[in-house]
């Protein structure tokens, strides 16, 4: 009598979200979700699916994209507009949208708690090519301050401009030594824009100093 013997892949595999820590959307600024994940190979010793949770706050807003695997969303908590390729779709408890491969999605504001099951068939997230609108090239997960134009706006970047001015027109008028220090993330210090803008103050405050 022959035995068979199951591949690690091929093991039922049991996960309790609530023993799961939350994770972060890697990079996209627009993005703040926050994701639990239940299967995904080779953290998992499963094969074939990719899935878990995905969970938004209140003025959330997840950024859209679009990847060549098709989705599909479950709803579980709250309610809110799904866009899919320009038409916003509900999600809500008890709800499924089906997402077509290469269809630009996302959630463009989460107006209260919202959060959902997905599922891609894919091995991994290294085989889900996620693309956004306006972005050059296809990464799995966006870099931060890879674009320079989202930060210009960004509130850390008006503060920083704001504090600069007041600083620089006390060093014009009296002479003191011009040292800016704002407050921003690490993420916000690391970004091109205010690297480059803290060396060109650097600069500017040398030359005012006579």
């Amino acid at each position: 009598m022959s035995s068979h013997v199951k591949s690690p892949a091929h093991i039922p595999t049991r996960r309790d979200v609530t023993n799961l820590s939350d994770e972060r959307w890697q990079g996209h600024a627009p993005s703040a979700i926050r994701f639990r994940t239940l299967f995904l190979a080779p953290d998992t010793p499963t094969d074939s699916i990719v899935c878990g949770i995905t969970m938004m706050a209140a003025g959330d807003t997840f950024a859209l994209h679009a990847h060549d695997h098709a989705e599909v969303y479950f709803g579980l908590e709250g309610e809110g507009d799904a866009m899919i390729d320009g038409q916003p779709h509900r999600l809500a408890p008890g709800v499924a949208l089906f997402i077509p491969g290469g269809a630009i999605h996302g959630v463009p504001l989460a107006v209260g708690p919202l959060a959902w099951f997905y599922i891609f068939a894919a091995e991994g997230f290294a085989e889900i090519r996620y693309r956004f609108p306006g972005q050059a090239g296809k990464r799995d997960r966006p870099v931060l301050g890879s674009a320079k134009k989202p930060f210009r706006g960004h509130p850390g970047v008006r503060r920083v401009a704001s504090a600069s001015l007041v600083a620089l027109r006390s060093l014009l008028a009296e002479g003191r030594p011009f040292r800016p220090r704002p407050r921003l993330t690490a993420p916000l210090r690391r970004a091109p824009c205010i690297r480059s803008g803290a060396r060109h103050l650097a600069r500017l405050a040398a030359h005012s100093v006579t």
